[in-house]
Order: structure tokens, then C-alpha cells, then sequence
């Protein structure tokens, strides 16, 4: 029992220490909410609890059942994964995708 503990301990500090991007933690629907409904939309990342990464690009690829328990993210090729909030562990804000400007001196 202990080490199924130690194994869940390490595979959610090895989620947490993302280095892409800065995490929220710990995941809860509201935080999730801010992030989809916030103007202008900044893509991010949803991590699960086995490590599988979701990439929400646009406010149109999510949905929330009317409970707020469930998540359905579409992906461009018109699959759809549903998720329940609680199999969130980390919530990773992506970068916009512009490149830096080198300044001239």
C-alpha cells in the first residue's frame, strides 16, 4: 500500500514540475473556467492523471457538461475526449506562439 502512495506522490510531482509553461495547482473547475472564458483566449493545457496532455487551442474545442463535473475537449480532427475535473492534476498556460523581437542597439 505504501509504495502505490510513494508511486502516486512521484508521478504528481513529476506533473507538477512542467517546465513548458506555468502551473496551477491544485485543479479545480473554476480555475479551469477563468482560463477558457478569459479575454483574449490564451490557449493551455490540460494534464491528466496518467500523464496524457489535452491542448485546448480555442474556447470552441471545450464544453462543460451543466454540472461542471465533466469536460469534453474536440480536437481538430473532430475526435472528442470527455473528462471528469477530478482526473485534472495540472493546468498548464501555454505561450502565445510569438516569437521574441531581438532589439536593435
Amino acid at each position: 500500500m505504501r509504495t502505490v502512495q510513494t508511486r502516486s506522490a512521484n508521478l504528481k510531482r513529476s506533473l507538477l514540475s512542467s517546465t513548458r509553461s506555468r502551473n496551477v495547482s491544485p485543479v479545480n473547475v473554476k480555475e479551469i473556467r477563468e482560463l477558457y472564458s478569459a479575454a483574449p483566449f490564451e490557449p493551455f493545457e490540460l494534464v491528466l492523471t496518467n500523464g496524457s496532455r489535452l491542448l485546448v487551442d480555442h474556447p470552441e474545442f471545450m464544453s462543460f457538461s451543466r454540472d461542471y463535473r465533466t469536460v469534453h475537449v474536440h480536437a481538430r480532427n473532430g475526435s472528442t475526449k470527455r473528462i471528469d475535473v477530478k482526473m485534472i492534476v495540472v493546468v498548464n498556460e501555454m505561450a502565445n506562439g510569438s516569437r521574441t523581437r531581438k532589439r536593435k542597439q
